[in-house]
């Protein structure tokens, strides 16, 4: 497949890389769409601890659901899915009493989790559980569905 893998600071190259593989726990999602934030243009001209290079960035995401594990119940292929930055952790103290969006730790997609400037994306556990992920109605654009996490902010 290919992806916008950020190598450095301002190194962004678009590479073939390889199509990831659906775990039991993991889902597949087919981008349709994938928003430019200002986090991503900041990341990209001056880095952010969080990301570890190689990093495919992006986390204002729509898309189809394409493959599912064999453990997933929330989704099945054909959803369509809006996916937002923040992925919190699921076991600090916040995260237990069903505050997630206080969570201590606080993940992000396109930091600590691959983005969405790629044409495919593994759905970690932690974002199907825990995670802003949504189905998206059939009258909403894949665009607009991006705009879902920054008009949220």
């Amino acid at each position: 497949m290919k992806a916008a893998v950020l190598e450095g600071i301002d190194r962004l190259v678009v590479k073939e890389v390889e199509t990831p593989k659906v775990t039991d726990d993991s889902l597949l999602l087919k981008v349709r769409s994938c928003a430019v934030c200002g986090s991503d243009i900041r990341i990209y001209h001056y880095g952010n601890p969080r990301v570890k290079y190689p990093q495919i960035i992006g986390h204002e995401i729509a898309g189809d659901v394409v493959e599912v594990g064999s453990r997933v119940k929330r989704f099945k292929v054909g959803d369509r899915v809006a996916i937002g930055a923040d992925v919190p952790c699921g076991e600090c103290s916040f995260c237990r009493d069903g505050i997630g969006n206080n969570c201590m730790i606080n993940y992000a997609m396109g930091y600590q989790f691959p983005g969405g400037y790629a044409e495919y994306l593994l759905v970690d556990p932690l974002v199907i559980n825990f995670g802003p992920i949504h189905k998206i109605p059939d009258n909403l654009s894949y665009d607009e569905a991006t705009l879902a996490e920054p008009l949220a902010c």
